[in-house]
């Protein structure tokens, strides 16, 4: 499922983030629950939600790792014990734990941007270092680049 947008919020007091209603009614109507995987992200300042059938999606390769190849297993136990299943509540509230709250580095304010198949929450300050004002001249060649369309002009200009 792919979750689209940026939005500007805080962490209230018993670390929840008011999660939009759009992005809840879209998960209910797809999957009948508003249920989240929160995975510590990649980036500091950042973590991932993952809807359960996109959260089940991301791991499948890791599910391949023969049981006899323990460092493996290990790096993948490692990897998995940073994800928490969440539901938000009737006023779609978020709870996040404290062990992905200290992880991500977030205080108060934070940034819920829509990446393709998952959402990002970031810590507002890592957000703005992290992503800035776009390059539109980086970004046409990125998706020239991606595309292979060459010297293909597009949309994007």
């Amino acid at each position: 499922m792919d979750f689209r947008g940026t939005n500007e919020m805080k962490l209230d007091s018993k670390s929840r983030i008011l999660f939009p209603k759009k992005y809840v009614d879209k998960v209910v109507a797809e999957f009948g629950s508003p249920t989240f995987i929160l995975h510590k992200g990649l980036d500091p300042g950042c973590m991932y939600i993952y809807t359960e059938k996109d959260w089940e999606d991301h791991i499948a390769p890791f599910k391949k790792i023969p049981l006899h190849e323990r460092s493996k297993q290990d790096a993948f136990r490692k990897y998995i014990k940073s994800s928490e299943e969440v539901t938000a509540d009737a006023a779609n509230r978020i709870s996040i734990p404290k062990k992905l709250v200290e992880a991500a580095q977030i205080v108060k304010e934070v940034v819920l941007f829509g990446h393709m198949g998952r959402c990002e929450l970031w810590a507002k300050e890592f957000f703005d270092r992290k992503v800035p004002e776009v390059d539109q001249d980086g970004l046409l060649t990125l998706y020239m680049e991606l595309t292979d369309r060459g010297g293909e002009r597009s949309g994007l200009e």
